[in-house]
Protein backbone atom coordinates (compact mmCIF):
# COMPACT_ATOMS: atom_id res chain seq x y z
CA UNK A 1 0.00 0.00 0.00
CA UNK A 2 3.08 2.12 0.50
CA UNK A 3 4.41 1.30 -2.72
CA UNK A 4 0.67 2.16 -4.54
CA UNK A 5 0.53 5.48 -2.44
CA UNK A 6 4.24 6.39 -3.23
CA UNK A 7 3.50 5.54 -7.21
CA UNK A 8 0.01 7.50 -7.32
CA UNK A 9 1.91 10.29 -6.10
CA UNK A 10 4.29 10.51 -8.25
CA UNK A 11 2.15 10.11 -10.90
CA UNK A 12 0.09 13.32 -9.79
CA UNK A 13 3.61 15.49 -9.93
CA UNK A 14 4.65 13.53 -13.19
CA UNK A 15 1.77 14.21 -15.25
CA UNK A 16 0.80 17.72 -14.01
CA UNK A 17 3.93 18.74 -15.37
CA UNK A 18 3.14 17.44 -18.87
CA UNK A 19 1.99 19.99 -21.29
CA UNK A 20 -1.83 20.06 -21.79
CA UNK A 21 -3.91 21.18 -24.70
CA UNK A 22 -8.11 21.75 -24.62
CA UNK A 23 -10.21 22.65 -27.09
CA UNK A 24 -10.98 18.71 -28.20
CA UNK A 25 -14.32 17.68 -29.97
CA UNK A 26 -16.88 16.58 -27.80
CA UNK A 27 -20.20 14.66 -28.39
CA UNK A 28 -23.27 15.76 -25.82
CA UNK A 29 -25.07 14.08 -23.87
CA UNK A 30 -28.58 11.88 -24.52
CA UNK A 31 -31.54 12.67 -22.72
CA UNK A 32 -32.53 11.93 -19.42
CA UNK A 33 -31.90 7.48 -18.60
CA UNK A 34 -30.21 7.62 -21.95
CA UNK A 35 -26.52 6.71 -23.66
CA UNK A 36 -24.51 9.58 -24.19
CA UNK A 37 -22.77 9.72 -27.62
CA UNK A 38 -19.07 8.41 -27.89
CA UNK A 39 -17.24 10.83 -29.43
CA UNK A 40 -13.58 10.24 -30.51
CA UNK A 41 -10.41 12.86 -30.94
CA UNK A 42 -6.71 12.57 -31.59
CA UNK A 43 -5.95 15.48 -29.76
CA UNK A 44 -4.58 13.87 -26.24
CA UNK A 45 -4.10 16.09 -24.00
CA UNK A 46 -0.59 15.31 -21.66
CA UNK A 47 -2.54 13.63 -18.62
CA UNK A 48 -4.02 11.15 -21.25
CA UNK A 49 -1.22 10.26 -22.94
CA UNK A 50 1.06 8.88 -20.10
CA UNK A 51 0.87 5.36 -20.37
CA UNK A 52 2.38 5.15 -16.55
CA UNK A 53 5.76 3.19 -15.79
CA UNK A 54 4.04 -0.88 -15.90
CA UNK A 55 5.24 -0.98 -12.29
CA UNK A 56 2.13 -2.81 -10.94
CA UNK A 57 2.71 -5.82 -13.74
CA UNK A 58 -0.17 -7.63 -15.59
CA UNK A 59 -3.53 -7.72 -13.97
CA UNK A 60 -6.92 -10.07 -14.50
CA UNK A 61 -9.15 -8.33 -12.31
CA UNK A 62 -12.41 -10.63 -10.99
CA UNK A 63 -13.22 -8.95 -8.16
CA UNK A 64 -12.94 -5.52 -6.74
CA UNK A 65 -10.42 -2.73 -7.24
CA UNK A 66 -10.26 0.13 -4.80
CA UNK A 67 -10.57 4.01 -6.28
CA UNK A 68 -6.82 5.41 -6.90
CA UNK A 69 -4.14 5.69 -9.71
CA UNK A 70 -2.84 1.97 -11.16
CA UNK A 71 -0.10 1.57 -13.03
CA UNK A 72 -0.58 -1.70 -14.97
CA UNK A 73 2.17 -3.74 -17.58
CA UNK A 74 -1.40 -5.33 -19.01
CA UNK A 75 -4.75 -5.18 -17.62
CA UNK A 76 -7.45 -7.67 -18.40
CA UNK A 77 -11.22 -8.47 -17.63
CA UNK A 78 -11.97 -11.89 -19.39
CA UNK A 79 -14.87 -13.08 -20.51
CA UNK A 80 -17.54 -13.94 -18.10
CA UNK A 81 -16.39 -12.09 -15.26
CA UNK A 82 -17.03 -8.94 -13.65
CA UNK A 83 -14.60 -6.12 -12.16
CA UNK A 84 -15.98 -3.21 -9.49
CA UNK A 85 -14.53 0.08 -9.00
CA UNK A 86 -15.36 0.51 -5.41
CA UNK A 87 -13.82 2.33 -2.19
CA UNK A 88 -15.31 4.92 -0.11
CA UNK A 89 -18.08 5.59 -2.61
CA UNK A 90 -16.31 8.75 -3.71
CA UNK A 91 -13.97 8.72 -6.34
CA UNK A 92 -13.34 6.92 -9.71
CA UNK A 93 -10.03 4.66 -11.15
CA UNK A 94 -7.22 5.96 -13.32
CA UNK A 95 -6.14 2.93 -14.86
CA UNK A 96 -2.37 3.58 -16.77
CA UNK A 97 -0.91 0.51 -19.07
CA UNK A 98 2.31 0.38 -21.47
CA UNK A 99 0.31 -2.89 -23.18
CA UNK A 100 -3.17 -4.07 -24.02
CA UNK A 101 -6.26 -3.38 -21.98
CA UNK A 102 -8.96 -6.02 -23.26
CA UNK A 103 -12.09 -5.47 -21.33
CA UNK A 104 -14.23 -8.85 -22.79
CA UNK A 105 -16.17 -9.34 -19.25
CA UNK A 106 -17.60 -6.40 -17.34
CA UNK A 107 -15.47 -3.05 -15.58
CA UNK A 108 -18.00 -1.27 -13.85
CA UNK A 109 -18.36 2.11 -11.63
CA UNK A 110 -21.92 2.19 -11.74
CA UNK A 111 -23.90 3.14 -8.83
CA UNK A 112 -21.51 4.40 -6.93
CA UNK A 113 -21.73 8.14 -5.77
CA UNK A 114 -23.65 8.63 -3.01
CA UNK A 115 -22.37 11.16 -1.23
CA UNK A 116 -24.41 14.21 -1.45
CA UNK A 117 -21.39 16.65 -2.10
CA UNK A 118 -19.49 13.50 -4.20
CA UNK A 119 -19.99 14.00 -8.18
CA UNK A 120 -18.20 16.16 -9.91
CA UNK A 121 -17.95 16.15 -13.90
CA UNK A 122 -20.65 13.86 -14.02
CA UNK A 123 -24.75 14.34 -14.59
CA UNK A 124 -26.78 14.62 -11.71
CA UNK A 125 -29.89 12.76 -10.43
CA UNK A 126 -33.33 13.15 -10.21
CA UNK A 127 -35.30 15.13 -7.59
CA UNK A 128 -36.51 13.39 -4.82
CA UNK A 129 -40.91 12.83 -5.30
CA UNK A 130 -43.68 14.67 -2.74
CA UNK A 131 -45.09 12.43 0.02
CA UNK A 132 -46.77 14.03 2.71
CA UNK A 133 -43.88 16.98 2.60
CA UNK A 134 -41.79 17.70 -0.28
CA UNK A 135 -38.95 15.80 -1.56
CA UNK A 136 -35.54 16.49 -1.27
CA UNK A 137 -33.69 18.07 -4.07
CA UNK A 138 -30.80 15.95 -5.99
CA UNK A 139 -27.62 17.89 -5.00
CA UNK A 140 -25.63 19.98 -7.83
CA UNK A 141 -22.11 18.36 -8.96
CA UNK A 142 -19.16 20.37 -8.07
CA UNK A 143 -15.40 21.27 -8.90
CA UNK A 144 -13.44 23.48 -6.35
CA UNK A 145 -16.49 24.21 -5.35
CA UNK A 146 -18.21 25.52 -8.67
CA UNK A 147 -20.97 23.94 -10.18
CA UNK A 148 -20.79 21.74 -13.29
CA UNK A 149 -24.18 20.99 -13.42
CA UNK A 150 -27.47 21.70 -11.35
CA UNK A 151 -29.71 18.80 -10.03
CA UNK A 152 -33.02 17.80 -9.56
CA UNK A 153 -35.25 19.98 -8.15
CA UNK A 154 -37.50 18.54 -5.30
CA UNK A 155 -41.52 17.31 -5.36
CA UNK A 156 -43.72 18.97 -4.44
CA UNK A 157 -47.40 18.69 -3.64
CA UNK A 158 -49.12 16.69 -6.93
CA UNK A 159 -45.68 16.90 -8.94
CA UNK A 160 -42.85 14.34 -9.09
CA UNK A 161 -39.09 15.31 -8.40
CA UNK A 162 -37.35 17.00 -11.42
CA UNK A 163 -35.26 15.30 -14.09
CA UNK A 164 -31.56 16.20 -13.49
CA UNK A 165 -29.12 17.88 -16.07
CA UNK A 166 -26.43 17.13 -18.20
CA UNK A 167 -22.80 18.36 -18.60
CA UNK A 168 -22.28 21.09 -20.46
CA UNK A 169 -19.94 20.48 -23.68
CA UNK A 170 -17.41 23.26 -22.32
CA UNK A 171 -17.50 21.57 -19.47
CA UNK A 172 -16.62 18.32 -20.35
CA UNK A 173 -13.45 20.11 -22.61
CA UNK A 174 -12.75 21.65 -19.41
CA UNK A 175 -11.99 18.26 -17.61
CA UNK A 176 -10.08 16.91 -20.79
CA UNK A 177 -8.03 19.31 -21.31
CA UNK A 178 -7.23 19.69 -17.62
CA UNK A 179 -8.13 16.80 -15.93
CA UNK A 180 -8.07 16.08 -11.90
CA UNK A 181 -6.24 13.39 -10.06
CA UNK A 182 -9.41 11.75 -8.89
CA UNK A 183 -12.26 12.16 -10.53
CA UNK A 184 -15.75 11.38 -8.80
CA UNK A 185 -18.37 11.38 -11.64
CA UNK A 186 -22.61 11.57 -11.16
CA UNK A 187 -24.44 13.03 -8.53
CA UNK A 188 -26.69 10.93 -6.35
CA UNK A 189 -30.32 11.86 -6.86
CA UNK A 190 -32.76 13.01 -4.14
CA UNK A 191 -34.76 11.14 -1.36
CA UNK A 192 -37.92 10.99 -1.54
CA UNK A 193 -40.36 12.76 0.61
CA UNK A 194 -41.69 11.89 4.07
CA UNK A 195 -38.95 9.35 4.54
CA UNK A 196 -39.83 7.89 1.07
CA UNK A 197 -37.70 6.34 -1.77
CA UNK A 198 -33.75 6.03 -1.07
CA UNK A 199 -31.73 8.00 -3.41
CA UNK A 200 -30.10 6.48 -6.30
CA UNK A 201 -26.43 6.58 -6.27
CA UNK A 202 -24.56 8.63 -8.97
CA UNK A 203 -22.30 6.61 -11.49
CA UNK A 204 -18.58 7.08 -11.61
CA UNK A 205 -15.70 7.68 -13.46
CA UNK A 206 -13.07 5.51 -14.88
CA UNK A 207 -10.08 6.77 -17.41
CA UNK A 208 -8.49 4.05 -19.42
CA UNK A 209 -4.83 5.69 -20.55
CA UNK A 210 -3.40 2.31 -22.82
CA UNK A 211 -1.09 1.39 -25.58
CA UNK A 212 -4.10 -0.43 -27.19
CA UNK A 213 -7.81 -0.76 -25.46
CA UNK A 214 -10.11 -3.74 -26.76
CA UNK A 215 -13.52 -4.38 -25.54
CA UNK A 216 -14.90 -6.37 -28.06
CA UNK A 217 -18.20 -8.28 -26.42
CA UNK A 218 -17.17 -6.15 -23.17
CA UNK A 219 -19.16 -3.37 -20.71
CA UNK A 220 -17.65 -0.58 -19.25
CA UNK A 221 -20.21 0.74 -17.13
CA UNK A 222 -20.49 4.56 -14.63
CA UNK A 223 -24.18 3.94 -14.93
CA UNK A 224 -26.32 5.46 -11.96
CA UNK A 225 -28.54 3.28 -9.78
CA UNK A 226 -32.75 3.97 -10.18
CA UNK A 227 -34.15 5.68 -6.97
CA UNK A 228 -36.17 3.58 -4.60
CA UNK A 229 -40.14 3.13 -5.26
CA UNK A 230 -42.78 5.49 -3.11
CA UNK A 231 -44.77 4.00 -0.63
CA UNK A 232 -48.17 5.05 1.34
CA UNK A 233 -47.77 8.99 1.67
CA UNK A 234 -44.11 8.82 0.72
CA UNK A 235 -42.15 9.86 -2.58
CA UNK A 236 -39.94 7.89 -4.80
CA UNK A 237 -36.34 8.34 -4.69
CA UNK A 238 -34.30 10.26 -7.18
CA UNK A 239 -32.16 8.13 -9.65
CA UNK A 240 -28.26 8.78 -9.90
CA UNK A 241 -26.52 10.99 -12.60
CA UNK A 242 -24.69 9.14 -15.24
CA UNK A 243 -21.06 9.21 -14.71
CA UNK A 244 -18.02 9.24 -17.07
CA UNK A 245 -15.73 7.15 -19.30
CA UNK A 246 -12.66 8.06 -20.85
CA UNK A 247 -10.88 5.73 -23.36
CA UNK A 248 -7.25 7.19 -24.20
CA UNK A 249 -5.16 4.75 -26.57
CA UNK A 250 -3.28 4.20 -29.73
CA UNK A 251 -5.60 2.01 -31.23
CA UNK A 252 -8.91 1.12 -29.42
CA UNK A 253 -11.08 -1.41 -31.06
CA UNK A 254 -15.15 -1.56 -30.00
CA UNK A 255 -15.89 -4.88 -31.39
CA UNK A 256 -19.79 -4.61 -30.50
CA UNK A 257 -18.71 -3.74 -26.68
CA UNK A 258 -20.19 -1.35 -24.91
CA UNK A 259 -19.97 2.15 -22.92
CA UNK A 260 -23.01 2.63 -20.30
CA UNK A 261 -23.51 6.37 -19.01
CA UNK A 262 -27.14 5.94 -18.53
CA UNK A 263 -28.90 7.66 -15.50
CA UNK A 264 -30.97 5.93 -13.21
CA UNK A 265 -34.82 6.31 -13.18
CA UNK A 266 -36.84 7.85 -10.82
CA UNK A 267 -38.77 6.10 -8.72
CA UNK A 268 -42.09 5.12 -9.09
CA UNK A 269 -45.53 6.31 -7.08
CA UNK A 270 -46.43 4.85 -3.96
CA UNK A 271 -50.13 5.92 -2.61
CA UNK A 272 -52.29 8.72 -1.47
CA UNK A 273 -50.28 11.65 -2.18
CA UNK A 274 -47.22 10.06 -3.10
CA UNK A 275 -45.56 11.32 -6.47
CA UNK A 276 -42.44 9.84 -8.65
CA UNK A 277 -38.78 10.83 -8.57
CA UNK A 278 -36.97 12.50 -10.85
CA UNK A 279 -34.25 10.33 -13.64
CA UNK A 280 -31.05 10.97 -13.75
CA UNK A 281 -29.37 11.94 -16.48
CA UNK A 282 -26.49 10.22 -18.87
CA UNK A 283 -23.33 10.97 -18.13
CA UNK A 284 -20.66 11.15 -21.12
CA UNK A 285 -17.96 9.23 -22.80
CA UNK A 286 -14.98 10.05 -24.41
CA UNK A 287 -12.34 8.13 -26.58
CA UNK A 288 -9.29 9.62 -27.81
CA UNK A 289 -6.56 8.12 -30.27
CA UNK A 290 -3.23 9.02 -28.83
CA UNK A 291 -0.04 9.13 -30.62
Amino acid sequence: MRRLALLILTASVLYAQLPKSGGSSLGGSSGSGGSASSASSTTAPGWLSWLGDGSLGASNCSGSLGIGEYYYSSFTVSLGNTCTVNGSNVGGAIIRVTGACSILGTLSIAGYVSSATGGDWGATGGGGGFGAANGTAAPATLFNSSTVSVGGTAGTSGVSGGGGNAVAVNRQSLFIGEGTAFPRGGGPGGAGGSSGGAAGAGGGTIVLVCGSIDYTGGTITAAGSNGGAGGANTGGGGGGGGGVLILAAKTITVGGGSLVVTGGSGGAIGTGTSTAGGGGQAGWTKSIVIP
